[in-house]
């Protein structure tokens, strides 16, 4: 399989990253490497911006209560 690394950035406290609906269907096509250091593309939520750092495409998750 092909390798993917991801960053997962500014969700909400105790986000369990393997938990993360996205993560569980990408295992299924990739070898996923979680990682925050010059990562393939960034998860991130509104919990805060450390997004901004990263120059790869980001992914904008919202939920809604």
């Amino acid at each position: 399989m092909k390798k993917l690394r991801i960053a997962y950035i500014d969700f909400w406290k105790n986000f369990v990253p393997e938990d993360f609906i996205f993560h569980k269907v990408l295992t299924k096509y990739y070898d996923i490497v979680i990682t925050k250091d010059n990562p393939d593309f960034v998860f991130c939520s509104w919990f805060g911006n450390e997004f901004l750092k990263y120059n790869c495409p980001r992914i904008l998750f919202l939920g809604e209560a």
